[in-house]
């Protein structure tokens, strides 16, 4: 794969990672709410990729994207939510 290649193929999927972004958020808040505990963080992970893939299956504006394209950067959007929230306090 040539670099511009590789450009576009990066542009593309953060493309699709902004369209599906307020998807993430409700699908923290919603889980965070429910199952408050911590030390759950790898099963809460998991319920919102199981929410977020069923919902990207049946989108029509993410393009060609397959959804396991996209995890390992969702993932870590994720991740990096969730760190600003437990900081921020925003669920107390």
């Amino acid at each position: 794969m040539s670099f511009i290649s590789s450009l576009s193929k990066v542009a593309s999927n953060m493309s699709v990672i902004v369209k599906i972004l307020p998807s993430i958020i409700d699908a923290i808040k919603v889980i965070e709410n429910q199952y408050a505990e911590t030390g759950k963080g790898k099963q809460k992970l998991e319920l919102v990729r199981v929410i977020l893939e069923t919902a990207y299956s049946f989108a029509e504006d993410v393009g060609d994207t397959d959804f396991n394209d996209i995890w390992p950067m969702v993932s870590k959007v994720i991740s990096g939510i969730v760190s600003v929230f437990n900081a921020t306090g925003w669920n107390k």
